[in-house]
């Protein structure tokens, strides 16, 4: 589960940048219902900036991009033994990389984005107390390639604000978009 927000602007016709705000829960029960079940949950929240080039439109209400973004997350995660016993640990996230994206403009102020892929560099590292030492130690897990599987579709409802002589101000750039 997650949510987040967007924030952009215009610079051209075809590039948008800006930044972006997010919060991601994730669960994982293993050996659910026997004496070695175990919990855990990660509450992670992120922070980045992003930039888009469009395509030039595919047709009246549909446009292409390819979203370039960098950012961090920080957060922790929390592991419960079958005996309700439970550990903390930092959790600390950096990305880099590339999304491809299509816009459907439903209307001249509502918009459904569909982001499906990444090609990139991520990096999560888990900071936790050693039981024996009592020293904190960091786990890293480093990932760098092509990423298409399910968790990387993301279904988005963009609404435009009202934006007085909205197709002046962006320079003509919604002229084959039909109502804009």
């Amino acid at each position: 589960f997650g949510i987040d927000a967007y924030v952009g602007k215009f610079a051209t016709n075809n590039l948008a940048y800006g930044v972006h705000v997010g919060y991601n829960f994730e669960s994982l029960k293993s050996n659910p219902g026997t004496d070695l079940e175990t919990r855990t949950s990660d509450n992670i929240f992120d922070i980045g900036v992003f930039g888009r080039v469009y395509s030039d439109p595919c047709g009246p209400s549909v446009n292409g991009y390819i979203q370039g973004e960098v950012g961090f997350g920080f957060g922790n995660q929390t592991f419960t033994n079958n005996n309700d016993d439970e550990l903390k640990d930092g959790i600390g996230t950096f990305r880099a990389g590339l999304r491809p994206g299509i816009v459907l403009y439903l209307t001249e102020q509502i918009m459904l984005e569909l982001q499906y892929g990444f090609l990139g560099y991520t990096s999560r590292s888990i900071t936790a107390e050693d039981p024996f030492s009592g020293e904190e130690i960091a786990t890293y897990d480093r990932w760098g390639g092509f990423d298409f599987d399910a968790k990387t579709i993301t279904i988005c409802f963009m609404y435009i604000l009202p934006y007085p002589s909205w197709n002046s101000k962006m320079n003509g750039s919604f002229d084959d978009f039909g109502q804009f």
